[in-house]
C-alpha cells in the first residue's frame, strides 16, 4: 500500500478584507423579500411605471498581509494484516455454460430508408431588440357612464339578456361621450326583443351622427344585413348611406330584393334592373326578382320578354304562391291584350282559389271565353259565382258577363232575370254607398269603418255598408300593404310591454330566491348552536349563502331599476311610434277613400250598361221572334269551345250543388238558338 505525503508549504499571502464606502438606499413603493431584493407585481397589457429599485452599498477592497500558517503534526496509526481470502473451487466439468440467444436486429437497412428525410433547420439570428421606451403617460380613468356601457355589454353579449341591456344602454343616450357607441349597442338590443323600428331609427342615428368612420360603417352594414325586418320604402333612407359609406351589397339577395321593389314603386326602371340582376338563380327571391323583371320589361314596352319571364315564375313556383297566382293573372292578360284569348284562358286556369285575385281572373278569363264565342262556358263559369257558394262575395261585372253571354246565346229570358238580378242586388247597395259617401267627408271617417269592422268581421254590416262590399274594399294591396305596416307599429308596443311583463318576472323570481335563501341561512344558523354540528362545514355553508344573498339583492336592484328605465323609453318610443302611426293612418285612410271612390264609380257604369243591354235584349229578342215568326231555322251547330280537359268539362242544370274544383270550368246547359247572322 502506498502512502500519501501531504506538503503544506508555508509561506506569507495576501489577504483581502471590504470596507464599506456607502451604505446605498431601500427600494421605494416594491416589496423587498427576506433575501433583500427588491420585486414588482406587475399587471398584464398595463405600461410598466417608472420604478425606483433603490441602489446598492459601494464596497472597497482593502488587502492584508496574511498571518503565517502553522503546520499541523501528522500521526499514522499501526496498519492491520488483512485477512486472507478464501479461494473457491470451480468444476469446469460439472458447469454448463448458458445458451446465448440469437441476438435481435432492431436496425435493418430498410428501416433505416423509411426513416424521412429531415432537413436542417435553418440558422436562425439572434432577435434584434428595440430600445424601451421610459416615457410616463397618464393612465385613462374610467368615468361612472363608461363603467355603466361595459355593464351593459356584459348583459348584452355575455349573458344574453336583453331585457336588462336595453333599459341600462339607454340610460347612456344623453351623454356625449358614449351616445353613439350606446346607441350602436342600443340598436343591436331593440333588434333582438323585436323592436324593428326602435333598431332602424337608432342605427339611422348613429350612422348619420357619429364621428367614428367605423362605427357608421358598422351600423350601415347591420341596416343592410337585416332589412327584412324593415320595409321596403325604408331603402329609400338607406340607400344614400350605403353609397356613403363604401358598403358592399353585391352579395346580399334581401337587400337587393327591397331594393328592386322600392325603385319599381319609384319608377326608377335603371336601379330595378340593377338590383335584379344581382339576385343568383339559387336565391330563394329568384322567383320574385323575375316577376319584378316581368314587370321592368313590361313597362319598357317589351312584352314578349315580359311574358316569357311570367312563364318562367310559373314554371319555378306552385299555385299555392302569391307570386304564382299574380304571374298567371298578369301573364293572362297580356295574352288578352294581344287578342290571344284561349292562351289567356289557360292562363287565368293557373290562379289560385285562395288569392284575393281569383274572383277578378275568373270575370277576365270569361270574357276571353265570350271573345271566342264559347259563350256556353263563359255563362256556366258566371253562374257559378252567383250561387250560394258565393253570395257574400261582391262581383257585380259577373252579371254584365253573364248578360252578354246570354244575348249572344239568344236565351233572352235569362238574360233579362240576371239584369233584374243585378238591378235588385246591387241597385239598393249602391244608394248606400253613396248615402254613405255624403255623411262622410273626412277620410278618416273610411278608415273607421274599415277598422270598425276588422274588429269584428262577423259583423254583416258597418255604417251602412255590408260585408260582402267592406271585404273587397279592404283586401286591395294598396291599403292591405299600409295596414300591415300599422299593424307592425302595434306589435312593437306590444313587445315593450312584454319587456317589462319579463323583468316583473324575473324580480318575482328574484324575491323567491331570496326568500329561500333565507330560510335556508337561517337553518345553519340554528344548527350551529348544536356543540356536535361540523362547525367549519357550516360557517362555509353561512359564508356562501351570505353571498349568494348579496348577489340576489344587487340583481334584484338592477331589475327594479331596469323596469323603470323600460317605463320611460317606452312612453318616449311610443310618442314617435304614435306619430308614424298617425302618418301612416293618414295615408291608409287617403288611399281607402279613393278605393271607395273608385269602386262607386266603377258599379254606376255597370248599373248604367243596364240600360243598354235592357235594348239589346229587347231588340234582340223582337228580332229573333220575326225571324220564327217568318218560318226561319235556329241554329243547331255548336259553337267554337276552347280545348279544356275532357274531366274538366261540366255541363249541368243548377241543383243547389257545386263543386270547387269543378270551379272555373263549368258550361250552361242552355244551347244556341239563334240563327248564325243573329250572333251578337
Amino acid at each position: 500500500m502506498k502512502l500519501l505525503v501531504l506538503t503544506i508549504l508555508t509561506s506569507t499571502a495576501l489577504a483581502a478584507d471590504l470596507d464599506v464606502v456607502s451604505s446605498g438606499s431601500r427600494a421605494s413603493g416594491m416589496k423587498i423579500k427576506s433575501s433583500g431584493v427588491a420585486t414588482y407585481d406587475a399587471v398584464p397589457n398595463a405600461r410598466l411605471p417608472r420604478l425606483k429599485v433603490g441602489e446598492e452599498r459601494t464596497l472597497k477592497e482593502n488587502v492584508k498581509d496574511l498571518a503565517p500558517i502553522n503546520t499541523p503534526q501528522q500521526t499514522t496509526a499501526a496498519f492491520k494484516k488483512a485477512q486472507e481470502v478464501q479461494i473457491l473451487s470451480y468444476d469446469t466439468k460439472k458447469a454448463q455454460p448458458e445458451t446465448v440467444k440469437t441476438a435481435t436486429i432492431f436496425v435493418s437497412p430498410q428501416t433505416i430508408s423509411k426513416v424521412p428525410n429531415i432537413k436542417e433547420l435553418k440558422e436562425i439570428s439572434d432577435p434584434v431588440l428595440n430600445e424601451s421606451s421610459t416615457i410616463l403617460k397618464d393612465i385613462k380613468q374610467f368615468t361612472s357612464n363608461e363603467y355603466k356601457l361595459i355593464e351593459g355589454l356584459i348583459f348584452l353579449q355575455i349573458h344574453q339578456n336583453n331585457d336588462m341591456a336595453l333599459p341600462i344602454l339607454s340610460e347612456l343616450l344623453n351623454d356625449k361621450s358614449v351616445r353613439t357607441e350606446a346607441l350602436y349597442h342600443y340598436a343591436e338590443a331593440a333588434r333582438k326583443l323585436g323592436l324593428p323600428k326602435e333598431f332602424r331609427n337608432s342605427l339611422y342615428s348613429v350612422a348619420k351622427e357619429s364621428s367614428d368612420k367605423d362605427l357608421k360603417q358598422l351600423a350601415v352594414q347591420q341596416l343592410v344585413s337585416h332589412i327584412k325586418l324593415l320595409d321596403y320604402y325604408d331603402v329609400k333612407e338607406i340607400e344614400p348611406l350605403v353609397q356613403q359609406n363604401d358598403i358592399d351589397v353585391s352579395s346580399n339577395d334581401d337587400y337587393n330584393f327591397y331594393r328592386a321593389k322600392h325603385y319599381l314603386e319609384q319608377g326608377n326602371l335603371g336601379q330595378v334592373e340593377d338590383a335584379v340582376t344581382l339576385i343568383p338563380e339559387k336565391s330563394s327571391y329568384y322567383s320574385d326578382a323575375l316577376f319584378i323583371s316581368g314587370l321592368f320589361n313590361y313597362r319598357q314596352g317589351q312584352i314578349e320578354k315580359a311574358a316569357q319571364l311570367f312563364e318562367q315564375v310559373l314554371k319555378r313556383t306552385t299555385k299555392e304562391d302569391t307570386i304564382h297566382t299574380l304571374a298567371a293573372i298578369t301573364r293572362a292578360r297580356i295574352h288578352f291584350q294581344k287578342n290571344q284569348f284561349k292562351e289567356a284562358f289557360q292562363a287565368y286556369l293557373e290562379v289560385d282559389k285562395s288569392q284575393n285575385f281569383w274572383l277578378q281572373g275568373m270575370v277576365e278569363q270569361s270574357w276571353s271565353q265570350i271573345l271566342v264565342k264559347d259563350f256556353e262556358g263563359a255563362a256556366g263559369n258566371m253562374f257559378s259565382l252567383h250561387t250560394d257558394f258565393f253570395k257574400n262575395a261582391y262581383n257585380p261585372e259577373s252579371y254584365v258577363v253573364r248578360t252578354v253571354a246570354y244575348l249572344n246565346l239568344c236565351q233572352f229570358g235569362d238574360a233579362q232575370a240576371v239584369l233584374q238580378n243585378l238591378g235588385r242586388k246591387y241597385g239598393p247597395l249602391f244608394g248606400k254607398l253613396g248615402a254613405y259617401k255624403q255623411a262622410h267627408k273626412n277620410s278618416a271617417d273610411y278608415y273607421s269603418s274599415v277598422k270598425a269592422w276588422l274588429k269584428s268581421p262577423e259583423q254583416k254590416e258597418v255604417d251602412g255598408l255590408p260585408r260582402s262590399f267592406i271585404v273587397e274594399w279592404a283586401r286591395h294591396p294598396s291599403y292591405v300593404n299600409i295596414q300591415e305596416n300599422i299593424n307592425s307599429y302595434e306589435d312593437e308596443i306590444s313587445n315593450f310591454n312584454k319587456i317589462t311583463l319579463n323583468l316583473i318576472q324575473r324580480e318575482k323570481d328574484i324575491l323567491k330566491l331570496q326568500n329561500n335563501t333565507n330560510k335556508t341561512l337561517s337553518e345553519i344558523r340554528i344548527k350551529m348552536n348544536d356543540s356536535k354540528a361540523n362547525k367549519e362545514i357550516l360557517l362555509t355553508e353561512e359564508a356562501q349563502l351570505v353571498k349568494t344573498l348579496s348577489a340576489l339583492k344587487y340583481e334584484s336592484s338592477n331589475i327594479n331599476r331596469a323596469r323603470n328605465q323600460v317605463k320611460v323609453i317606452r312612453d318616449i318610443a311610443s310618442q314617435k311610434l304614435e306619430k308614424d302611426k298617425l302618418s301612416l293612418r293618414l295615408l291608409a285612410s287617403d288611399t281607402l277613400k279613393k278605393r271607395f271612390d273608385k269602386m262607386v264609380d266603377d258599379l254606376k257604369n255597370l248599373l248604367d250598361q243596364n240600360e243598354v243591354l235592357q235594348y239589346e235584349i229587347y231588340a234582340g229578342a223582337g228580332e229573333h221572334i220575326r225571324y220564327q215568326t217568318a218560318g226561319g231555322d235556329v241554329n243547331k251547330e255548336q259553337r267554337d269551345q276552347l280545348k279544356v280537359a275532357k274531366n274538366k268539362e261540366m255541363q249541368w242544370s243548377f241543383k243547389g250543388e257545386i263543386w270547387e274544383d269543378e270551379i272555373g270550368h263549368f258550361r250552361s246547359s242552355l244551347k244556341n238558338v239563334c240563327a248564325q247572322e243573329d250572333t251578337k
